[in-house]
């Protein structure tokens, strides 16, 4: 079965919003769209991601330097401070640098049960953790936003589905982002 995608909802476009501020990515064109279920990448449950626009787009009337997909299946039994968590993780992996901006990977990578037997051993653990919490509190309250953040169009949801979109993964590399496509479950 195709996966189906449609509009965000409000409170979806609010945290995006609220957060891509945050993220100093509030001069982006930012499109949000829900899928109905979690994409699955390597075995795992993709819930949220960010991503750029693939280049065929604007044959589907898109017009946003950065798209933000959310898993509906997921979002619809998350508290609100969970739905904030989700995006702003997925707002992450979008770095701001002048004029641009590119997707980056995240700075730390650890498996469950290695955490679990040895706690934060190593010590950049520890230092991003501070380095997020700093990033937090430093924001420059006052700046006008000139991007915007809305849903994507129905139309644009529903193509997504028709060309199989629901079988493409973008994935943050450090020689950049990877695209892997395929159809259907052959």
């Amino acid at each position: 079965m195709a996966t189906e995608f449609s509009p965000a909802p409000k409170e979806a476009l609010g945290l995006v919003e609220r957060l891509a501020e945050k993220h100093g990515l509030d001069e982006l064109r930012i499109g949000v769209l829900m899928r109905d279920e979690a994409a699955v990448v390597k075995g795992r449950e993709v819930w949220a991601k960010a991503y750029k626009p693939p280049a065929w787009a604007p044959a589907f009337g898109l017009d946003y330097d950065l798209l933000v997909e959310l898993a509906a299946n997921k979002w619809n039994v998350l508290d609100r401070h969970q739905r904030e968590a989700l995006v702003d993780f997925a707002l992450c992996h979008v770095q701001s640098e002048k004029d641009r901006f590119k997707m980056v990977a995240p700075d730390i990578q650890a498996f469950s049960s290695n955490l679990q037997e040895y706690g934060l051993w190593y010590p950049a653990a520890h230092i991003g953790s501070s380095t997020f919490e700093e990033a937090r509190q430093a924001q420059m309250p006052g700046v006008a936003r000139k991007g915007s953040v809305e849903a994507v169009k129905k139309e644009f949801a529903d193509g997504m589905g028709k060309i199989g979109l629901d079988d493409v993964t973008f994935e943050a590399t450090e020689g950049g982002l990877v695209i892997s496509a395929s159809k259907g479950d052959a």
